[in-house]
């Protein structure tokens, strides 16, 4: 190769580096900010496909899979929508109300440096990455601050907030405290049924004894174990209202030993409803805060249609009831693989003692495992 050529290559080298450089250079240049507009301008929320949490040792990591948001960091579970979408909205809606000249100087003042990891809310970083991969920021959310000035008693209405490399910005309104443990970001609620849609409930436990109450046209009455004995309606109401915005403590590992868990033998609720769902609920060894492990399946099979229906009835109602077999084959879907931690008062609810479920100075019956009839 001749040396003019090859002088004219290394100099076409370095103008491309050069090129380069300058691009990413001016890419990474802090934004210019004007009182009254966005702090993230260019977010598309929409667009959104992982949002990362960081504060102190919490990490939280929030993904938009095809399914919908999970929780990457907990097993990919669905995240809870309207709290993340909140915090998107939220971002989206900042407004610079000043810029802190210096401020990058001095960053544990305004709660944006790690130190200030102290106060327990503090600071919280986002990073944002839309669907496509493309970065699209990072937040920094540091101490908030009261229109009223530090001495006066107020809601925050404001807050101190940097943006990728940027200056200190005051911005509001200000970002509600959010949560740093991945637990808080899980979609707690697990089935919804309302306790007059159940007709009947029974428990049996890992000892072998079964407990039972089903709906009357008059009220209830006892099966198995309390078969003959007089029911609470209270205590049959409270018990049947227990699949009512159930919700769970966190989940667990999926692969998780279920023996070691005490699921293999365990307490076992069964209900049945109007609309055909059959729900069971295995509940393993309660931890030291009672709270117990629980897997849950959803069945569904078709209730008789009503007789004598005409033609245009008839049709309405095999509609609605293949609108709830869809409903419960999605409900298994998206409860069944996991195993849950329940809360000790959901978990006591769910197996309800005897004595909340027959009407006080009624003869409580002797136990009579599973399997044996009843008096």
């Amino acid at each position: 190769m001749k040396i003019r050529t090859l002088r004219n290559l290394v100099v076409a080298l370095a103008v491309l580096g050069l090129a380069a450089w300058w691009s990413q250079r001016d890419e990474r240049r802090p934004a210019e900010y004007a009182t009254g507009q966005k702090a993230l301008p260019d977010l598309d929320a929409q667009a959104l496909g992982t949002i990362e949490l960081g504060s102190g040792t919490d990490r939280v990591s929030l993904v938009c899979s095809a399914t919908g948001w999970v929780v990457a960091s907990l097993w990919s579970y669905p995240a809870d929508f309207g709290r993340l979408s909140d915090l998107a909205r939220q971002l989206d809606d900042l407004k610079v109300g000043d810029v802190i000249r210096g401020g990058t100087d001095s960053l544990a003042e305004f709660g944006l440096a790690s130190a200030s990891n102290a106060l327990p809310t503090l600071p919280v970083e986002v990073r944002l990455t839309y669907t496509n991969g493309l970065d699209a920021g990072r937040v920094v959310l540091g101490q908030p601050r009261s229109a009223g000035g530090p001495d006066v008693y107020g809601m925050p209405d404001s807050q101190y907030v940097r943006i990728n490399e940027g200056p200190v910005l005051l911005t509001s309104p200000y970002v509600d405290d959010i949560p740093r443990r991945a637990e808080e970001w899980l979609d707690r609620t697990l089935l919804d049924f309302a306790g007059d849609s159940v007709l009947s409930m029974q428990v049996t436990h890992g000892d072998g004894v079964r407990r039972g109450v089903r709906r009357t046209e008059s009220g209830f009455e006892g099966t198995d174990a309390l078969s003959g004995q007089v029911i609470s309606a209270d205590g049959a109401n409270l018990w049947f209202g227990t699949w009512q915005g159930l919700t769970t403590q966190t989940i667990l590992d999926p692969a998780s030993d279920q023996a070691a868990l005490g699921l293999e033998q365990s307490d076992e609720v069964e209900a049945r409803t109007r609309d055909g769902y059959t729900i069971r609920v295995q509940l393993g060894t309660p931890n030291e805060r009672e709270e117990r492990p629980a897997v849950i399946s959803v069945d569904w099979e078709a209730p008789p249609l009503a007789e004598g229906l005409d033609e245009t009835a008839r049709a309405e109602a095999e509609r609605a009831q293949q609108a709830a077999g869809e409903r419960a084959m999605a409900l298994q879907k998206r409860v069944g693989p996991w195993i849950y931690l329940l809360p000790a008062s959901k978990a006591k609810q769910l197996t309800l003692p005897q004595e909340q479920l027959v009407v006080a100075g009624t003869p409580v019956a002797s136990p009579v495992p599973a399997g044996e009839p009843g008096p």
